[in-house]
């Protein structure tokens, strides 16, 4: 018998420990780059996360000071009627007011026209088109008499118009794409005739949405902003005017848990 054929045992033994050692370093290298990638990965999502918070608060505050700031350019401006009311003067010289509304949108981009008016009939116009004309209440989607967006009401946003000016009566707008959010505040002051003065500001969507950009490549994030009122109405939207969007108490209900 010819017993070279045969192997011995512990060359056997010697070659299974081989593999065994190799097959559990190679897995503990393997736990070592999978354990190494997954903390990197869970460190740059926390750190994009921190990110997104930060840049959302940011731009909550900017867009928030600069509607605060509208609102009270309008309270200011509504003070001089205030002051006609305590000097007991029966008119308030169109220079002041044209004067205050000078000052109201200088070095405010945000602000594209102001008008006050007297009822509907426009006793200055930032925007110089539309003195002694009358607006277009229907148009701007606005009741004159209505008394619910008053200096202690806040801001209140009254349509989104596709054109670039305040709608006048037998005036023709023509569509734009340079379209304006309204807002306004209806004086507590009337003038002799017994008719509402009326502080109406046409602010440029193109400034807020300006918030929403920055130098960087285009993200997804950076499309899905959107400003909404309190009731669900689009203010500014990076969206097409087609998309549907959740109710506004869910996006509160999303920012409590954060």
């Amino acid at each position: 018998m010819n017993l070279s054929r045969f192997k011995p045992p512990g060359r056997i033994v010697k070659h299974w420990r081989l593999v065994l050692l190799f097959s559990t370093l190679l897995f503990a290298l393997c736990s070592a780059v999978f354990l190494s990638l997954w903390s990197s990965f869970k460190h740059s999502m926390e750190q994009t996360q921190q990110r997104i918070i930060f840049e959302s608060q940011l731009l909550e505050r900017s867009v928030t000071r600069t509607l605060d700031s509208v609102e009270s350019a309008m309270v200011s401006l509504d003070m001089l009627f205030a002051q006609q009311a305590d000097v007991a003067v029966s008119t308030l010289p169109a220079e002041r007011l044209r004067q205050r509304v000078d000052e109201m949108i200088h070095l405010a981009p945000h602000i594209r026209q102001v008008i006050v008016t007297e009822g509907t009939r426009v006793l200055v116009d930032s925007a110089a088109r539309g003195e002694g004309q009358e607006i277009d209440a229907q148009r701007l989607g606005l009741d004159f008499n209505s008394s619910s967006m008053s200096g202690q009401s806040g801001l209140r946003i009254i349509s989104r118009l596709n054109q670039q000016f305040l709608p006048l009566i037998d005036q023709q707008e023509t569509q734009s794409t340079h379209r304006v959010v309204v807002t306004g505040l209806r004086s507590g002051f009337h003038s002799l005739t017994g008719e509402p003065y009326w502080i109406l500001v046409a602010l440029s969507p193109e400034y807020l949405t300006g918030y929403f950009l920055h130098d960087r490549p285009p993200q997804t994030t950076q499309r899905a902003v959107s400003l909404l009122s309190f009731d669900g109405d689009r203010i500014v939207s990076m969206l097409p005017e087609t998309s549907d969007l959740p109710a506004v108490s869910e996006f509160l209900k999303s920012g409590q848990s954060q």
